[in-house]
């Protein structure tokens, strides 16, 4: 198994806020996606829940949703931030295109994917965030010169950060 999509961080920035920023890659790989990872700088001094994707492809746009991860909290700088898959974990076809998504939520700043100017093309939508990507990819986007600097992973995910959100309840044991 292993990486595939743009492992390049890029000079320009497009926003995810209220926005679906999508971009094709061809898969190298066959297997379950396990987590995607995209280079993003969150709003300076503030942190935010985002999430990612994988859709189909239609005709050289996205077409319909594959899978979609958990929500990953984007704070603290400049990085690559991990985004896992829950089970069941969508199935990818090397040789085969496929789009990986980002999307976050309005907030007081505004939290943006790192991009390399120029060709190919990436495709983005307005879109408000919720809990759920939409199925399939909304139609009517923008093409936006780029390539987002994100990648998709069928190796075993690395252990998940401290901020990651956790939805059980923990019980410490006393002494």
């Amino acid at each position: 198994m292993g990486l595939w999509g743009n492992q390049n961080i890029g000079a320009y920035f497009e926003s995810i806020e209220d926005v679906l920023a999508a971009c094709s890659f061809v898969c190298t790989v066959t297997g379950p996606a396990n987590f995607i990872k995209a280079y993003i700088t969150p709003a300076l001094g503030y942190s935010q829940y985002c999430k990612c994707a994988i859709y189909t492809d239609n005709n050289g746009y996205p077409g319909n949703l594959l899978g979609q991860t958990e929500e990953t909290l984007v704070e603290g700088g400049t990085d690559w931030f991990y985004f896992y898959f829950s089970a069941p974990k969508p199935d990818v076809v090397a040789g085969n295109t496929y789009w990986l998504v980002a999307w976050g939520p309005s907030a007081t700043g505004t939290a943006k994917v790192k991009t390399q100017g120029g060709t190919p093309y990436a495709y983005t939508k307005s879109y408000t965030y919720g809990p759920n990507f939409p199925d399939p990819f909304p139609s009517e986007g923008t093409w936006t010169p780029g390539n987002f600097s994100m990648m998709c992973d069928s190796n075993p995910p690395p252990p998940p950060p401290l901020t990651r959100r956790f939805t059980e309840n923990l019980v410490v044991p006393t002494r």
